[in-house]
């Protein structure tokens, strides 16, 4: 939850106030996608992968009907 809130606040410093610098952004990024990894291997990673295809495929399906 750590690693989250600070990508958060980078994000909000950097994008919305234009504080900072991407690097700032790309560090913490790196930092979600570590600790990502691994609660895959707590969660499993069969299960977190049926739950990508599944919100990969909603918003395959939202952005479809965005275009009409």
């Amino acid at each position: 939850m750590g690693e989250c809130g600070k990508l958060i606040a980078s994000l909000n410093r950097v994008l919305l106030r234009g504080h900072g610098s991407q690097a700032e952004v790309a560090a913490e990024i790196a930092s979600v996608e570590i600790m990502c990894s691994q609660l895959r291997l707590i969660v499993g990673s069969e299960l977190v992968d049926i739950e990508k295809v599944e919100k990969l495929a909603e918003l395959q399906a939202r952005l479809r009907a965005s275009e009409i």
